[in-house]
């Protein structure tokens, strides 16, 4: 008999004497401002650029940066044709092409086949450092 009695007290539940409203509210308060707070960084590459020079004084660290718009190529801010921009590599000796640092800037307005073919342009230089980034809309619209 005792055995069952001790079951029973055992299998009572206490009351809490801590208030659990009160703990809700704070759990969810927290969340709120978790929420709240929360701010997603965007995705952006961060490249690393080392400023070098050639043993002739034609500096190379600055990068030739080359913007791809909808029916428009531009070379370092100047407005060229595709054959223009080619013909400009060209001109350079190949010991400074292979060093030669070029960032392709696209818009995201322009088409894909813009960037292939000027890909396919640069293809022939066998360039190492070759970057190509997606430009912001504000970017696009400042250019």
């Amino acid at each position: 008999m005792e055995s069952r009695r001790r079951r029973k007290q055992r299998g009572r539940k206490v009351p809490y004497p801590f208030p659990m409203n009160t703990m809700i509210d704070v759990v969810f308060l927290l969340l709120i401002y978790f929420i709240y707070t929360y701010k997603d960084s965007p995705t952006e590459a961060n490249l690393k650029i080392n400023v070098a020079s050639t043993s002739d004084g034609l500096a190379i660290g600055v990068p030739f940066t080359i913007s791809i718009y909808p029916d428009a190529y531009h070379l370092m801010g100047t407005p060229m044709s595709l054959d223009a921009i080619a013909s400009y590599f060209d001109s350079l000796e190949s010991v400074v092409i292979r060093d030669l640092r070029v960032i392709v800037r696209v818009s995201p307005s322009a088409r894909q086949h813009e960037l292939i073919k000027l890909l396919d342009r640069l293809e022939v230089y066998h360039l190492k450092k070759l970057n190509i980034m997606t430009l912001k809309e504000k970017a696009v619209l400042k250019n």
